[in-house]
């Protein structure tokens, strides 16, 4: 996208993993406003380790007694998986943020907010629309008899990846991956 003066459009097959390219474009977007540096892409990953941060003190406000709270937030955003990820320039920051705000909309029942937050996370990568689905059966088995009133909020984000993927299949031939992908096997 970068190379393509930002211009969308499918990527090659040769580069294409399935994901929803939407983290690849965030950063052609950001390259091109700022620079194409190291510095520019962890500085475009900063607003998202931020609101990471921002989650995990809301949900651990809302979930530990406060006698409790600082050293669960201090366990929770001490875990070196947790540490690596916001080191790196990668989707899965993306991922892990949406995760947390979907999650914190829904302790709040603000469903806009958890709407808005599974469709982030649906175009941050397949991993996020697994964790979608998986939201969406928590949904299903918690609230089974209200499932009426949570289906509404997963309904944009099915949409999201119900177009692009059938836009992708009629253009491409394939969904997720093809016989030539070098991850086919």
């Amino acid at each position: 996208y970068f190379d393509q003066a930002l211009q969308w459009s499918f990527l090659p097959d040769e580069i294409n993993s399935g994901h929803i390219p939407a983290f690849g474009y965030y950063l052609a977007t950001c390259w091109t406003m700022f620079g194409k540096s190291l510095l520019v892409s962890h500085l475009a990953m900063l607003p998202f380790v931020l609101a990471l941060v921002w989650y995990s003190i809301k949900i651990t406000n809302h979930l530990v007694g406060s006698d409790l709270q600082t050293l669960a937030l201090f366990f929770l955003l001490s875990d070196p998986t947790l540490v690596a990820q916001c080191t790196l320039v990668s989707p899965d920051i993306w991922v892990i943020c949406f995760f947390l705000g979907s999650v914190y909309s829904y302790l709040k029942k603000h469903k806009i907010g958890m709407s808005v937050n599974l469709i982030l996370l649906c175009i941050s990568s397949l991993r996020g629309i697994m964790l979608t689905m998986g939201f969406g059966l928590f949904m299903m088995i918690h609230h089974r008899k209200k499932i009426y009133k949570w289906l509404p909020i997963f309904l944009p984000a099915l949409g999201v990846v119900i177009v692009y993927y059938g836009l992708h299949s009629f253009s491409k031939g394939w969904i997720g991956f093809h016989n030539e992908s070098p991850w086919n096997e």
